[in-house]
């Protein structure tokens, strides 16, 4: 287990917790939406990297195949 835990906050396009939400749902990825840090964070996730190098490439593997927006949003 690591000391220290990395996050990655990138800037999406869409309602950042209705992907948050269609991540979970749909591919089982967990990401917090940035609104939930205040209205700076609005339009970010909050990704953190605290797992495995195959784990982490799984769940991009994941987000890649089911895009950022949910389906209803495209």
């Amino acid at each position: 287990m690591s000391d220290a835990t990395f996050y990655l906050f990138p800037k999406v396009v869409g309602d950042d917790a209705a992907i948050a939400k269609y991540w979970l749902d749909t591919i089982d990825v967990a990401a917090l939406p940035g609104s939930a840090f205040g209205p700076a964070g609005a339009g970010h996730l909050r990704l953190s990297l605290t797992l495995s190098d195959s784990d982490l490439d799984e769940a991009l593997a994941r987000i890649a195949k089911a895009g950022i927006a949910p389906s209803a949003q495209r």
